[in-house]
């Protein structure tokens, strides 16, 4: 997930939400969406 989120090919934010998605360590595209919530930041992965 981690590699996903450093190479992004693609990144749209909607107020406190982003929706990430780039590809993992054996190149299968991931999409994250990345919330920044109280001061937490929470990752989902699909």
């Amino acid at each position: 997930m981690v590699h996903a989120l450093k190479n992004a090919m693609a990144c749209v934010s909607a107020e406190a939400k982003w929706k990430v998605s780039g590809p993992d360590l054996d190149g299968e595209m991931l999409t994250a969406v990345v919330v920044f919530e109280a001061g937490i930041v929470v990752v989902t992965v699909f």
